[in-house]
């Protein structure tokens, strides 16, 4: 509701598959969240990357 008021443009991340991964349960131990917000973070990972240009730099 916050978001448009702070010119934040929201947009849909499917959540299909971010409670039942291996990768789930791996960060769910590894930063000692509860599984709704271990599944939260890996929605917030997927919006991100969507949007992140990652260049490598070869040297």
């Amino acid at each position: 509701m916050k978001a448009p008021m702070y010119s934040i443009e929201v947009e849909y991340v499917n959540p299909k598959g971010t409670t039942h991964s291996r990768e789930h349960d791996i960060i769910m131990r590894r930063y000692g969240l509860d599984r709704h917000s271990t599944s939260a973070y890996l929605i917030a990972l997927r919006g991100i990357e969507r949007h992140v240009l990652i260049q490598r730099v070869t040297v």
